[in-house]
């Protein structure tokens, strides 16, 4: 195979991608209320717990989002890794469509076991993650063995998302994965 046609099956998987994701957002219901109209019920929040796929020394989600009132889509990559005796929660826009402001707040927790619900160690805020740019909340294992996990909230376009919650992730005090 040569290298344009490679190229040319690239470009049209790209243009089939594009126009599935352009049609999904043409037939998204569409809620003209005002975000400050908006209102949330605490039973609507129940947290999301993420499914996870192991990367070098720590864990990645992929968490897909959408919005009816601008039909606003956006896929975030986020990750908790662990090096050099600290571990880091990162959240990264990796692709946005439509009209979309991602507000967002990552917090990292330890805790010595899994039955332990944890101790605030990191947390950060962004008011608008733009499209390729990543948020990270970082804290130092102390060089303690322990479980470490993140939650994410996520407020796309006014719309409040419920908090995505990953598992349990067992680092050692150097950083390393030792199980997910």
């Amino acid at each position: 195979m040569t290298r344009k046609y490679l190229k040319s099956k690239v470009l049209i998987s790209t243009v089939i991608l594009l126009a599935i994701l352009v049609s999904v957002m043409l037939y998204l219901p569409n809620n003209s209320a005002k975000a400050d109209e908006i209102s949330v019920e605490e039973d609507d929040l129940t947290p999301i717990y993420m499914e996870s796929t192991p990367i070098e020394n720590g864990v990645e989600y992929t968490i897909y989002l959408s919005d009816g009132k601008t039909r606003g889509l956006a896929q975030l990559k986020y990750s908790i890794t662990g090096k050099d005796g600290k571990i880091t929660a990162q959240l990264k826009n990796e692709m946005a469509l439509g009209s979309s402001k991602i507000e967002v707040s990552i917090s990292l927790f330890c805790a010595p076991s899994k039955d332990d619900t944890g101790t605030l160690k990191a947390t950060n805020y962004i008011k608008d993650l733009n499209i390729f740019k990543s948020i990270k909340a970082t804290a130092s294992t102390n060089g303690e063995t322990m479980y470490w996990y993140g939650v994410c909230v996520i407020n796309l376009n006014g719309e409040l998302k419920p908090p995505y919650v990953g598992y349990y992730i067992l680092f050692d005090g150097e950083g390393n994965r030792l199980s997910n």
